[in-house]
């Protein structure tokens, strides 16, 4: 509009005054646009947000047994440039179980363990609390199974599969000890391919309640033999 304003004005067709009419149009529309824009920006609204629960470092001696909650749901209030800023995966719950007695404690979710923006207000959250369960460990043995998937080829048998170690040394929660555990396996072991005697790197599969002893898993090696169906 502006343009064609001016286009008009140099051929003539319009005066000085009718310019400034013009000009001071165009200025207030721009002007109202701008505040329009500033205030969507500064609007305040609401939103719902799915976010994940973590979980803090346990004690070295105890562990978080059972069920546990792994998402909630944040009802937010702030404006929509704030609220659209929000990252889920940057916001999420935190529950630090560092201090935690053993056995079962409900831990409230708050703003104390929510990473909440500045200027972002929290209206509710599901669930309003969790229940955790903390358990004594104990030190026992286990032996490692290799997790064998399908079977060899025709005409070849498995003669055997043994892991190093053949055990490890875990920690499970008390009264635990020798009941629900009784081995932990290695990742996938597919026999489909398998033509000859093969050595395989494996990774160690384990219940969550289950803890290595050296803080980390160590590899474990998986040497599968075999042989022909008839050979004796």
């Amino acid at each position: 509009r502006a343009a064609g304003v001016f286009k008009q004005f140099f051929s003539g067709k319009l005066s000085y005054r009718t310019l400034g009419l013009e000009v001071a149009g165009c200025l207030a529309a721009a002007v109202v646009l701008w505040v329009a824009i500033i205030s969507g920006q500064g609007e305040m609204i609401e939103k719902v947000i799915t976010v994940p629960v973590e979980y803090t470092a346990t004690a070295d001696d105890v562990v978080l047994t059972g069920d546990k909650a792994n998402e909630a749901k944040l009802h937010l209030s702030g404006s929509k440039s704030d609220l659209d800023a929000v990252s889920p995966a940057a916001m999420g719950v935190k529950i630090n179980l560092s201090k935690m007695n053993v056995g079962k404690q409900t831990v409230f979710i708050n703003e104390e363990n929510i990473r909440l923006p500045r200027d972002v207000r929290l209206l509710d959250v599901q669930p309003a609390s969790i229940t955790v369960d903390i358990a004594k460990l104990t030190r026992i043995s286990l032996p490692v199974k290799p997790q064998l998937v399908g079977s060899l080829p025709d005409g070849l048998r498995l003669s055997s599969a043994t892991a190093v170690p053949e055990t490890l040394w875990v920690f499970v929660p008390s009264g635990d000890a020798g009941k629900s555990y009784k081995s932990i396996t290695t990742t996938p072991i597919y026999l489909d391919n398998i033509r000859e005697n093969t050595t395989f790197f494996c990774k160690v599969v384990a219940p969550q309640a289950v803890q290595p002893v050296e803080k980390r898993w160590p590899d474990v090696e998986v040497h599968v033999t075999i042989g022909a169906k008839n050979a004796k």
